[in-house]
């Protein structure tokens, strides 16, 4: 009996824990955002040499542990999701949304590698441990042991701004892989946030099953002239199939639109420019990438109607949760 109080206790407490995270924070003056740095900053990559630590098993990309220069240790992606991953995050951090430190590695060597098993495809032992086109993203605790896990349709979240928006950066992405086990309650700061986990099934043609992509400019530009479908009885229409497709697209309001571009409206060409050359993209792929999602921010603007004022923008609000969001620190 006194190990069932004690585990239902818990679970009340983890429960209103979780009830307290919060999804979204003010990222600041969008249109000064360094967007080539991302939310680690320039000063903050990735520094040689790289020692091994370990492969990692879980996923479906080869992937390492690697300890730079400096002490600080890094999962080290390689494959199709590498750009992606690296522009996508930061473009959900210039939102206002949780990105990890997240930086594209054009060649290196990692030391002391040991055996490997899938990851022996893109590190060659033979030549001191080279590889090239690797995603180092912080190792952060928060991922490894994440509070818990939440879902698009938390009850607290339901019906605000910031879980409108956040459905409205993966149509944007064309992120396709929302899938339960990438929503975490991570730790930040001593603060619980709801977080999407794995940005790499971006930048393609968003489908459920067959025909999907990442990093895939051909699709992600002939899908765009129909991001979206038109406006219903204030309700935006988007053209997007997808993991949780049918719950992505529901309930998007013009007005959560016009709340995102406050940010996202203000974001310049060279901004963008400079995350997808961050991210690893050729000149060719910055041109054509960089093209279609300014198109697509288009028309989004287009949904909103008007440039609403910061002011404005504030008070046209359904039930933002404004209250429990951590600001950010002041220098």
């Amino acid at each position: 009996m006194k190990r069932t109080l004690c585990s239902a206790a818990l679970s009340l407490v983890l429960v209103a824990s979780l009830n307290s995270a919060t999804l979204w924070r003010d990222p600041g003056p969008v249109e000064s955002l360094d967007l080539a740095g991302g939310p680690g900053g320039k000063a903050k990559a990735p520094q040689a040499p790289f020692i091994f630590m370990s492969e990692v098993k879980g996923g479906t990309a080869p992937k390492v542990t690697v300890r730079d220069a400096r002490g600080t240790e890094w999962i080290v992606k390689f494959g199709e999701e590498v750009k992606a991953e690296n522009f996508a995050s930061r473009i959900a951090w210039a939102a206002g949304y949780f990105a990890l430190p997240t930086y594209f590695v054009a060649e290196g060597q990692i030391q002391g590698v040991t055996e490997l098993g899938r990851a022996a495809s893109v590190i060659d032992r033979s030549n001191n441990g080279a590889f090239r086109n690797a995603r180092f993203q912080l190792k952060d605790p928060a991922l490894a042991n994440p509070a818990g896990k939440w879902n698009l349709s938390e009850s607290n979240l339901k019906g605000s701004r910031e879980l409108a928006g956040y459905k409205v950066l993966f149509v944007l992405l064309s992120n396709w892989d929302v899938k339960p086990e990438n929503l975490s309650v991570v730790n930040v700061g001593g603060d619980q946030v709801y977080a999407l986990t794995d940005w790499g099934a971006s930048m393609g043609r968003s489908a459920e099953l067959t025909g999907r992509s990442k990093w895939d400019c051909k699709l992600y530009s002939t899908d765009t002239p129909s991001l979206i479908e038109g406006v219903d009885n204030g309700f935006v229409v988007f053209n997007y199939q997808g993991k949780q497709g049918i719950e992505i697209r529901k309930a998007i309001q013009v007005e959560d639109v016009q709340w995102l571009m406050q940010r996202l409206g203000k974001l310049s060409d060279a901004q963008i420019d400079a995350a997808l050359r961050a991210s690893g993209a050729t000149p060719d792929e910055v041109a054509c990438f960089g093209k279609a999602f300014r198109s697509r921010l288009n028309q989004l603007r287009m949904v909103a109607g008007q440039k609403l004022s910061d002011d404005a923008a504030t008070t046209r609000t359904r039930r933002e949760i404004r209250t429990t969001v951590p600001k950010p620190a002041q220098d």
